[in-house]
């Protein structure tokens, strides 16, 4: 994500895509050592010596140690990761490891779950199951949203709808809005169809106008790229909410007719209505189909 600077129009709280490939380097043969610190009780073995007659590091104490006491010593132990023939991302230091290097006998021993509607969870404690951060409410809102998303566009197959599903929900906590507030949008403005063209002209998921596009700096091909347009739809939906104090039936006109026509007192409540009746409907279908709303 970044700002484009000959940009001048941008506002604070958008940022726009590139939609560039992450660069890494790849490691293919690399070695991992881990280091890990064990604890020694010094008191127990404090006769010992080494094979030249000589006492180890780690029992080297000042004074008397009695028969009774204890002294836990830590000491640093060192292994190798069992790589798998697995390679090694690198990108601006930061060494990423894969899921399979982090779990497993033979790697760092941590525990993972999976989950395809929540993604994947990691636990690095002992006696921690990854599976505890996880929460069957958000699951089951997560396939709902899914679900609901190939009613009503049957082009979408499950993991399809799963990936715009997460579009929406980082959208929504980026700009401080309700996931199904812009499914809502999406699915009154384009069915939930990213490459759709208005007869006005408007374009994409969140059928936003060129002319609007162009002001933030996107293209045509951007605005028809489904993740950039639910990003720019919820940033510009969630500052027109905000312009007008929380108020959805002006903020959802603003989104529609311009500011304007809101200022002016001359706009419509139509579309408004008809995006309210979507979240109530989206509400209804989570909760009369045994999903949630994800906050149980």
């Amino acid at each position: 994500m970044k700002t484009e600077p000959t940009l001048t129009n941008i506002s604070d709280k958008w940022k726009k895509n590139n939609k560039e490939d992450v660069l890494t380097q790849v490691l293919n043969d690399a070695t991992i050592l881990v280091y890990e610190l064990e604890s020694k009780k010094l008191g127990e073995e404090k006769d010992a010596q080494t094979s030249d007659g000589g006492v180890t590091a780690s029992q080297v104490t000042e004074g008397t140690v009695s028969d009774d006491e204890v002294i836990e010593v830590p000491e640093l132990s060192v292994r190798e990761i069992n790589m798998e023939d697995l390679p090694v991302l690198i990108k601006d230091k930061v060494i990423y490891l894969p899921i399979r290097v982090m779990t497993g006998d033979g790697g760092l021993g941590w525990d993972a779950y999976f989950d395809s509607y929540t993604g994947i969870y990691v636990s690095t404690k002992d006696g921690v199951p990854a599976k505890s951060y996880w929460k069957e409410s958000e699951s089951k809102y997560n396939k709902g949203l899914a679900s609901y998303i190939m009613k009503y566009n049957g082009s979408y197959s499950t993991g399809k709808a799963q990936e715009l599903v997460q579009i929406f929900e980082e959208a929504a906590k980026t700009y401080n809005i309700d996931e199904k507030i812009l499914m809502a949008v999406a699915h009154k403005e384009s069915t939930f169809n990213p490459t759709a063209r208005g007869s006005s002209g408007s374009l994409g998921m969140m059928q936003v106008m060129p002319s609007t596009g162009a002001r933030y700096g996107l293209s045509t091909d951007q605005l028809l790229d489904a993740e950039i347009s639910i990003n720019f739809g919820a940033m510009y939906l969630s500052e027109r909410i905000d312009a007008y104090g929380g108020d959805l039936v002006k903020g959802f006109s603003a989104y529609n007719q311009g500011s304007v026509a809101v200022n002016r007192g001359s706009y419509s409540t139509r579309y408004a209505s008809r995006i309210i009746g979507a979240v109530d409907s989206i509400n209804t279908y989570l909760t009369t189909n045994g999903y949630g709303l994800g906050n149980e």
